[in-house]
């Protein structure tokens, strides 16, 4: 919800895992945008990219097998993603590159179950990110 992502849309995703949330983006973003979606781990990319031909949602959901932690997301999505979405275990690590891969009105949103993972984000995000997530941050914590 708080994506935004509405039909049209293309999102990148880092951390495909099952692909359950992969699957809700893609029926999101259905039927003219497209999501691309990360994870390092091989078979768990086999798995996801297997489940949704399975399901019929391939054709909106490209899979890639990538360290988005270590490498940052593939340089031909430079500044056309509406939304980018990290579950990974260091979000941190990917900020720079996230940022770089938004559209300006984009949208960035980490998963992160650990306060000390949202902290280290949030230092990141203040440092790097200006304008909309700049206001969120401040304002988060009034």
């Amino acid at each position: 919800m708080y994506l935004e992502v509405v039909p049209g849309c293309l999102v990148l995703e880092s951390g495909t895992g099952s692909g359950s949330l992969t699957t809700s983006f893609a029926r999101a973003v259905a039927p003219t945008g497209h999501v691309y979606t990360f994870d390092f781990h091989e078979q768990r990319a086999a798995s996801a990219r297997k489940d949704f031909e399975r399901t019929g949602i391939s054709t909106l959901i490209t899979v890639g097998v990538q360290n988005i932690q270590g490498e940052g997301f593939p340089d031909q999505f430079f500044g056309l993603a509406d939304s980018v979405f990290l579950d990974l275990p260091q979000p941190w690590l990917a900020i720079s590159s996230a940022r770089n891969m938004l559209k300006q009105d984009g949208t960035l949103c980490s998963f992160s179950p650990c306060i000390e993972q949202v902290q280290r984000s949030c230092e990141i995000l203040r440092s790097d990110f200006t304008g909309r997530a700049g206001r969120w941050l401040q304002e988060g914590q009034n």
